[in-house]
């Protein structure tokens, strides 16, 4: 895929998570994600092979490339999931690496779910209302210390009121 088309396409997703140049979307966005963005994603599933338990896309906004994420991730009782797997897909050299996290001490976990979802999807308000609460609580005050599972896992024992975040 040319450059300049990836770009047309990431820089028209209408929603998603931003982190630096990169934009995260939850895979299965429901009745308010794009249409042509749905069948894109599931075209370059199909393409590379990533079965459907990779349920959050990354976009490079720079680069044609793609990772899709396997997070065990469900809106009441896992919302900080570890990454499990990815699959990193070069749409320039047509190449597709996998990655296997379940063995690591210190993987990615997920944050703001909420952000990652198309507007007005069932799951924002609740997903919102955690987020409050965390960022009350003061656990996102310094993020450069949350987005892997052994920083978060200390920012929350520090808190008064621990097991309340530890889902």
């Amino acid at each position: 895929m040319k450059t300049s088309k990836y770009l047309d396409l990431t820089h028209n997703i209408p929603y998603g998570k931003r982190v630096h140049q990169k934009l995260y979307v939850y895979r299965y966005g429901g009745p308010g994600a794009a249409h042509w963005l749905q069948d894109w994603m599931r075209e370059l599933a199909h393409d590379y092979h990533i079965s459907k338990t990779y349920n959050f896309v990354k976009f490079d906004m720079k680069e044609p490339r793609v990772s899709f994420l396997d997070y065990p991730f469900s809106p009441l009782f896992n919302r900080h999931p570890s990454l499990q797997r990815s699959a990193f897909i070069d749409l320039q050299l047509n190449g597709v690496d996998r990655y296997d996290y379940r063995s690591m001490d210190n993987p990615p976990i997920l944050h703001r779910v909420e952000e990652m979802l198309p507007d007005g999807h069932k799951w924002i308000p609740e997903l919102r209302k955690h987020t409050q609460e965390e960022e009350a609580a003061g656990l996102y005050k310094d993020t450069s210390k949350i987005g892997n599972l052994l920083g978060w896992t200390q920012v929350i024992a520090c808190c008064p009121t621990p097991m309340k975040f530890l889902q």
